[in-house]
């Protein structure tokens, strides 16, 4: 097998020779032609590896010129949920098998037959309700302790602040689109200002994954497609102690970004007439994010502070709407209407979160 020191990419032959040489996989797999491997390439790179004798690996390998700290911060949270013996975790999250400290390779399970938390709930109204139902339920159970009660790092703080005033490597790491973005945030002071002073942590943080969007929460459901069978997040990669509002608007985001995304719109479409072309109502996805509110407050301690969590939830789902525009553009050449459109309503988010609250949302504030 070729040179495996720290940061050194795996290439799919070297990811069988690496699980060989551990006993994690036999010949038998190979010589049956029993093995399927899939690369993933994200913060960190990752390989799939799964055998048809029912044994499958995960390993995400550390980029050392970008995301050396976020495997270690994963690294850490799967070490904090071990140790606290947490049941959420058994439930919620892949198995955790090994971390190679000298390889910088952590070995998780590999999730078959499982699906995105955005692809689930296309298949029909029971099973988005239900998979909105297991989602409020879960976070409630990771914002009140799934990780135990021992000290935690802090979540990094988000990174859409950085829009308003960037460097000059915009121009080198940016496309066009993305540059586009960044003017047209700076372009609108209200905008500009409201992204600048989000950060405003509550008296007592949770433990918080950091990341929530659709690719992070992978749903088994049941052979008819009707009931979510179980639920897993994943990436822990930016997680620790935060404001737990930061996972809630991030699913409010993701039912919005996905109700936007369905809108065949150009950047010169108005946002009132936006609203016909959609294939779906957007009641359709408020009735997802209804659902899910109400289940995490009833899973959720009584002395919460609802008001206040739900209106600084809403200002990070206008934040995080922002950062899907910002993603949209960077993989593509041109602005389109979708990211324009997602600013667009960013911007009346964060302006009048409790409007948005009513009208938007349909989540009343109370």
């Amino acid at each position: 097998m070729g040179d495996q020191s720290q940061g050194a990419p795996f290439s799919e032959a070297e990811a069988v020779g690496y699980l060989l040489s551990r006993r994690s996989i036999d010949t038998a797999d190979i010589v049956t032609g029993g093995l399927l491997i899939t690369q993933h390439v994200r913060r960190n790179r990752s390989i799939a590896v799964s055998a048809s004798s029912g044994r499958g690996f995960f390993l995400k390998q550390s980029d050392p010129m970008q995301a050396v700290q976020t495997l270690y911060r994963e690294v850490e949270m799967y070490a904090a949920f071990v140790a606290s013996g947490s049941r959420f975790a058994d439930e919620h999250l892949p198995k955790f098998h090994w971390f190679d400290a000298d390889r910088a390779i952590l070995a998780l399970e590999y999730l078959e037959n499982v699906e995105t938390f955005g692809a689930c709930i296309e298949y029909n109204d029971d099973m988005a309700v239900a998979c909105a139902t297991t989602l409020g339920q879960a976070l409630a159970r990771l914002h009140r302790g799934g990780a135990g009660r021992g000290r935690l790092i802090d979540a990094p703080k988000p990174w859409t602040a950085v829009l308003v005033t960037p460097g000059p490597e915009v121009f080198l790491q940016y496309s066009q689109a993305a540059i586009d973005v960044i003017k047209i945030i700076q372009s609108s002071p209200s905008l500009a200002a409201r992204l600048g002073n989000l950060e405003c942590p509550p008296a007592e943080a949770t433990l918080i994954h950091g990341d929530i969007r659709w690719d992070n929460i992978l749903v088994r459901s049941e052979a008819e497609g009707r009931v979510p069978e179980r639920l897993y997040i994943v990436d822990w990669e930016i997680a620790g102690a935060g404001d737990p509002a930061r996972d809630i608007g991030g699913v409010f985001s993701e039912y919005l970004g996905a109700w936007i995304r369905s809108i065949p719109v150009s950047p010169e479409t108005q946002p009132r007439d936006a609203l016909g072309l959609a294939p779906r109502g957007l009641e359709v996805f408020q009735h997802g994010i209804t659902q899910f509110w109400n289940v995490y407050c009833d899973c959720s301690p009584t002395g919460t502070d609802r008001s206040a969590l739900l209106i600084r939830a809403v200002e990070v789902c206008g934040s995080r709407l922002v950062q899907s525009a910002f993603e949209l553009a960077q993989s593509s050449a041109r602005l389109s209407g979708s990211a324009v459109f997602m600013l667009q309503v960013a911007e009346n988010v964060l302006c009048d979160p409790g409007r948005a609250c009513r009208d938007l949302l349909s989540v009343p504030c109370r």
